[in-house]
């Protein structure tokens, strides 16, 4: 974006005096338009480069957090799985220790029916 100052304006801003600055303008060192009886110098004006630079160190800050998040998500999930699975193992086991001892006891039942039948058949 472009900017218009008067010599007065330029001079105050770049801490010039108006002579110094009248100086460059007539060496073609700044770009100048003339108004009626008024000089203006032509000035970039370096706060848009300054705020679109802004704008896209922030975004990828932006993206860099995103991607953080997502590591960070990622590894949550992870200790999430690794836990489930501690868990599922702990009732497989258990599981495993029930059916054993419910064939004892089918087994000790059976036995037990049996030896009755035994003895009302002999008895």
């Amino acid at each position: 974006m472009k900017l218009l100052y008067t010599i007065k304006e330029y001079a105050k801003l770049k801490g010039l005096t108006e002579i110094a600055i009248r100086k460059k303008l007539s060496s073609n060192y700044n770009e100048f338009i003339k108004i009626g009886k008024d000089t203006y110098i032509i000035e970039d004006d370096k706060a848009v480069q300054k705020l679109k630079q802004t704008i896209k160190n922030k975004n990828a800050q932006v993206r860099e957090l995103k991607l953080k998040l997502k590591v960070s998500e990622e590894q949550n999930n992870d200790k999430y799985l690794q836990e489930l699975e501690r868990q599922n193992k702990k009732l497989e086991k258990e599981l495993k220790q029930e059916r054993k001892y419910n064939k004892k006891i089918h087994r000790d039942i059976f036995s037990t029916l049996a030896n009755q039948n035994k003895q009302i058949t002999q008895g």
